[in-house]
C-alpha cells in the first residue's frame, strides 16, 4: 500500500444479499422525498422531540470478552464466559431530541415471573413469548401500553408525533394502525432491508449498547468469581447498559447520521451505501502504477474507475404476485391504510369489525404431549351411571358386559379423595343387596379400582359381581340372592 498513498485497507461491513438488492439509490431518494412531505404536512420539521424511532435488538447470557492487560509472554489469554442461553429481546425507543423511553424486554417462556424484574430501571416492562423474539401481539402491547402513554405525557393535546421504524410484518398489524390514527401518531416505515444505514438506533445506539453490555458482563464475572450470568440478571445488566448508551448524544448522532433530524438527505451517500464491495465490474485495462514506488491521485482514480462496485440485479424472469407490503411510506395515511385493509380482506368502509387473527404457534418437536389433568372426574358419582359397549353378540364376551342394561361399572377413588363415611352416605337404592354397601368391606381402599355390578332380572337390585356373587362375568340371566331365597 506504500505505492498507493490515497488508499488504505479497511474491513468491510457484512451485508446480506437481500439488503444488497434492496439498497438502491432511487429507493433511498423516494424514501426521503416521502418523509419530507410528511414532515411538512404535520409541521414536524425541526421538532426533534416529536420524531421517534423504535427498533429491536437481541441479548444473550453469553457475551464477548473485553480486552485485558496481560504479560507479553502470554500469547493466548482466556476469560470465562456464560454458556449460550435463550434469546432475550430489547425493544428500544427514543426521539431526535435525545429522550429515551424505558426499556421493554421480551423473555422466552410462558409465565412472567417477578425475578425477571429484579434490578430493573424505573419504567421497565417485561413480557414473555414462546421464542424470546417480539411478535405482533408483543409489539401491539408495547405500542398501546408503553409507547403511547410516554408520548401523551410529553406533548400538547392534538399534536402529531411520528414514529419511524422498519416494516417487519409484526410491526404493521391493523389494530396498531387504528390505535395510531386515533391518538395522532404517524407511523412511517423505512424501505425494506435498509435499517443498517437508515435506522437511527441501528446506526448510532446499538453498537455502543452491545459494547457496554459486554463490559458490564465482564465486570460482573470478575466481581463474582465462580458464578455465571443467568436470565434473572439480564434485566439489571441490560438496564445498566441502556442508561449509559441510549443517551442524548448517541440518539442525536443516530438521527443526524441518517439525515432525519436535522433533515439532510445528502447525509446518505447512495453510491457508498448501496454498492457492496464484493460486486465489482472486472477491468480489461492493464494495471497502472505498478512499476513505480508511488502513484498520483489521478492514476489511482483511473485504476479504480472500472472497478466501481455495482448493485446486484434482480431476476426479471421471476414474477410473483405478492401481497401489498408498504415500505417507505406513512401507513397511517388514509390511502395507504385502505390498501392494507383490502390486502387483509377487510372492507375499508367497515374496518371497525376487523378482528386480528390469533397467532398459531407451530407444535414443538421431540416432546410428548402432557395428559390433561382436568380429564379426571371430580367425584365417583360421575361414573355411577351404567356404561358399557353396545352388544355385539348373544354369547357373553370375556368381560361379561354383553348387556348394558344389566351391567354397570363404578370407579372408586382412593381414600384421600373420598372417605369411607362419604361412601356409605350414597343412596341406599344404589347399594348392593347382599352387603348393603356401595363398596365391599374386603376391598383395599388405598388404591383406585373398578367395581363390576350385575342387575337382577326380577327385583332390579344391583349386586357386586365379583365380591358378592363370586362371578367374574355376568350371565345371560341373573337372579339376585333375595329372589333365590323367596
Amino acid at each position: 500500500m506504500k505505492r498507493w498513498p490515497s488508499l488504505r485497507l479497511v474491513k468491510p461491513q457484512s451485508l446480506s444479499m437481500a439488503r444488497a438488492k434492496a439498497s438502491k439509490p432511487h429507493l433511498v431518494t423516494s424514501y426521503f422525498n416521502e418523509l419530507s412531505v410528511i414532515l411538512k404536512k404535520y409541521d414536524l420539521e425541526g421538532k426533534g422531540e416529536r420524531i421517534y424511532n423504535v427498533d429491536e435488538v437481541g441479548f444473550n447470557c453469553e457475551h464477548k470478552p473485553v480486552k485485558i492487560v496481560a504479560r507479553k509472554t502470554l500469547t493466548r489469554p482466556q476469560f470465562i464466559v456464560t454458556p449460550r442461553s435463550s434469546l432475550t429481546t430489547l425493544i428500544a425507543c427514543g426521539n431526535a431530541a435525545g429522550e429515551c423511553i424505558p426499556p421493554f424486554l421480551v423473555f422466552k417462556g410462558k409465565k412472567n415471573l417477578d425475578k425477571f424484574k429484579d434490578g430493573a430501571i424505573p419504567g421497565t416492562r417485561v413480557q414473555m413469548s414462546d421464542s424470546g423474539w417480539s411478535n405482533s401481539t408483543i409489539f401491539e402491547d408495547f405500542f398501546k401500553s408503553h409507547f403511547t402513554p410516554f408520548v401523551d405525557a410529553r406533548r400538547e393535546k392534538g399534536e402529531k408525533v411520528i414514529l419511524i421504524y422498519d416494516g417487519h410484518t409484526s410491526h404493521v398489524p391493523i389494530n396498531v394502525i387504528k390505535h395510531a390514527r386515533e391518538h395522532n401518531i404517524v407511523l412511517f416505515l423505512l424501505p425494506a432491508h435498509t435499517s443498517h444505514f437508515l435506522q437511527p438506533l441501528d446506526v448510532g445506539v446499538f453498537s455502543p449498547l452491545k459494547s457496554y453490555y459486554n463490559v458490564t458482563c465482564s465486570r460482573y464475572l470478575r466481581e463474582h468469581p465462580g458464578k455465571v450470568i443467568t436470565r434473572d440478571l439480564l434485566t439489571k445488566l441490560i438496564g445498566e447498559s441502556y442508561l449509559r448508551t441510549v443517551n442524548k448524544s448517541n440518539l442525536q448522532a443516530g438521527f443526524r447520521a441518517t439525515g432525519i433530524h436535522p433533515f439532510h438527505p445528502d447525509k446518505i451517500n447512495a453510491e457508498e451505501m448501496c454498492c457492496p464491495a464484493s460486486l465489482v465490474n472486472p477491468s480489461s485495462k492493464p494495471e497502472v502504477g505498478l512499476t513505480r514506488d508511488t502513484t498520483s491521485d489521478s492514476e489511482a482514480a483511473a485504476f479504480l474507475i472500472d472497478r466501481r462496485p455495482t448493485p446486484p440485479s434482480e431476476d426479471s424472469a421471476i414474477t410473483r404476485k405478492r401481497k401489498f407490503q408498504p415500505a417507505g411510506v406513512a401507513i397511517t395515511e388514509t390511502d395507504v391504510y385502505h390498501k392494507i385493509l383490502e390486502a387483509n380482506g377487510v372492507d375499508p368502509d367497515d374496518d371497525d369489525t376487523f378482528q386480528a387473527p390469533e397467532e398459531i404457534q407451530p407444535p414443538k418437536k421431540g416432546k410428548c404431549k402432557k395428559k390433561d389433568k382436568n380429564l379426571m372426574p371430580e367425584s365417583p358419582n360421575d361414573f355411577a351411571t351404567p356404561t358399557a359397549a353396545p352388544p355385539q353378540s348373544e354369547i357373553p364376551g370375556t368381560s361379561g358386559m354383553n348387556d348394558s342394561s344389566q351391567t354397570r361399572r363404578k370407579l372408586v377413588f382412593r381414600e384421600d379423595a373420598q372417605s369411607e363415611d362419604e361412601l356409605e352416605e350414597d343412596d341406599e337404592s344404589s347399594n348392593c343387596c347382599v352387603c348393603q354397601a356401595s363398596v365391599p368391606k374386603q376391598v383395599d381402599r388405598t388404591h383406585v379400582f373398578i367395581l363390576d355390578w350385575v342387575k337382577c332380572d326380577h327385583c332390579n337390585h344391583w349386586v357386586h359381581l365379583r365380591y358378592c356373587c363370586r362371578w367374574f362375568r355376568a350371565p345371560k340371566s341373573f337372579d339376585c340372592p333375595c329372589c333365590d331365597e323367596s
